[in-house]
């Protein structure tokens, strides 16, 4: 029985672990694309402010309406889930923008 119960705690720390790489994934997704589509679309200097605030903007959105709707759904707000999508939306929308910056010094000088 112990090890019963030790091996059910393994699993549910590595659907945990998983679980958070999926709310990591899609925040950077949601960061990235939209941080891209903002920096595209805009001129001028300064704009990778704008671009990653409005990446991690739409990917912290993301990740509060679907903690939200667990919260309604089977009344758990889970912070860790959402902590990983905004650090996956952070992290997307840098990423992004400095490689499109980086892309566009090399290609346009």
């Amino acid at each position: 029985m112990k090890k019963l119960i030790i091996i059910l705690s393994f699993a549910n720390i590595a659907h945990s672990q998983v679980d958070k790489v999926a709310h990591f994934g899609v925040g950077y997704i949601s960061g990235a694309l939209t941080s891209g589509v903002t920096l595209v679309n805009s001129n001028g200097k300064n704009e990778w402010i704008k671009s990653i605030s409005f990446g991690a903007a739409v990917g912290t959105a993301i990740g509060l309406g679907k903690e939200i709707y667990d919260y309604k759904d089977y009344g758990l707000f889970d912070w860790g889930d959402l902590g990983a999508t905004v650090l996956g939306a952070v992290a997307g929308s840098v990423h992004v923008t400095f490689t499109i910056n980086r892309y566009e010094k090399k290609h346009l000088l």
